[in-house]
């Protein structure tokens, strides 16, 4: 009878312990789900927090695929509806690429065109200081 006892003590303990890595292992993967939806966030609103506390999304209520992770497609679709819902969430950039529909002048559908910098870094930071010399030193 004792015997008995201590085996079942064993195994409530074991039962136990199995229940404590299983949480553990829970919340791991919830971690990394809402990582992977912060960083899909993070492309277009300036605080990807907002998705879940203005957006009110849940990470339980997202659509999941087959094999039992978010899916990212519907992730990206709450994001664009929250951008184009309340644009001052987004970044700048990408307020204009949600709220743009049809084709644009080159052909992109909704895209914005990737434009080309003409500025240089020595545009921005200004001359060097050998220039700086130089140009002091010439006569005027």
């Amino acid at each position: 009878m004792t015997r008995h006892r201590r085996r079942l003590r064993d195994t409530e303990a074991e039962r136990d312990a199995l229940r404590d890595q299983l949480a553990t292992a829970h919340a791991r993967i919830a971690g990394v789900e809402r990582n992977a939806i912060h960083g899909l966030a993070a492309r277009t609103l300036v605080n990807p927090d907002d998705l879940s506390t203005l957006g009110g999304l849940d990470l339980d209520d997202l659509p999941r695929e087959e094999a039992g992770e978010v899916d990212a497609a519907a992730v990206q679709a709450a994001v664009e509806a929250l951008a184009a819902s309340r644009p001052e969430l987004a970044l700048a950039g990408a307020a204009r690429a949600v709220a743009r529909k049809g084709p644009t002048p080159n052909g992109q559908g909704g895209r914005i065109p990737i434009q080309t910098l003409t500025s240089s870094w020595s545009d921005v930071l200004g001359p060097t200081a050998e220039e700086s010399v130089a140009h002091m030193s010439r006569p005027s």
